[in-house]
């Protein structure tokens, strides 16, 4: 197993940004008279804004005459607003700069553009990334593969030569569908929801990283 790549997720691996994607649409609802439960949220965990709220819809937690365009411009202003309220997790920084000289970086979010870009340029992370990819980038966020095949293409590496770093059920589901290996972070869902992923960290860090790369190269079926 020859891993040229890195890719991370953006919300839930690099930003602790979950709670803030929340409140933005805590706020966006209680406009429109909607309160969602936790486990409501954790749907959206992963997935793309629009395909939240048509899930919402299908479950008749929002009523089908709001206007879809109306409520996901609306979320995103007010989080675009609140962006100064992201941190990030712990050794963010000094994770990507020690795996920078080894590996060619990525990230790519089911956030947009412009909310992903304002949050690297908070914490001065854009330098380490030799591509960034966003929901505008591909036609089918998350759990579609689209977004890792066009991130290692963009590379110029295959998807099997690229570990992802994931917190979610839905970005693990991409990430294999790609056919690249996934590694899980337990930031956003405990270790018994990320089975599907080749390892779990049980933190996110240099070492660990390259542990996990190192006992998975030693598995037949990754040699």
């Amino acid at each position: 197993m020859n891993i040229r790549a890195i890719i991370f997720d953006g919300d839930g691996v690099l930003f602790d940004s979950e709670k803030v994607h929340v409140k933005a649409w805590e706020q966006v609802f209680e406009k429109i008279g909607v309160k969602l439960s936790l486990q409501d949220y954790e749907v959206g965990t992963g997935n793309a804004d629009r395909e939240f709220l048509e899930i919402l819809v299908q479950r008749g937690k929002i009523p089908a005459r709001c206007s879809i365009e109306a409520i996901l411009k609306e979320k995103f202003n007010i989080l675009m607003s609140l962006s100064h309220e992201v941190n990030l997790f712990p050794g963010v920084k000094e994770i990507l700069k020690s795996l920078a000289p080894g590996y060619a970086l990525a990230l790519a979010s089911n956030s947009r553009r412009e909310f992903v870009l304002k949050v690297l340029k908070q914490f001065a992370l854009t330098g380490y990334f030799e591509k960034i990819i966003t929901k505008e980038n591909v036609r089918y966020p998350k759990p579609s593969p689209e977004i890792y095949l066009l991130a290692a293409r963009e590379l110029g590496v295959n998807p099997a030569e690229c570990v992802v770093i994931e917190d979610s059920v839905v970005g693990i589901e991409a990430a294999k569908k790609a056919g690249a290996v996934c590694l899980a972070v337990t930031h956003t869902f405990p270790v018994y929801s990320l089975g599907k992923a080749d390892a779990v960290l049980p933190v996110l860090s240099r070492e660990e990283i390259e542990k996990a790369i190192a006992r998975l190269a030693m598995c037949p079926s990754y040699v």
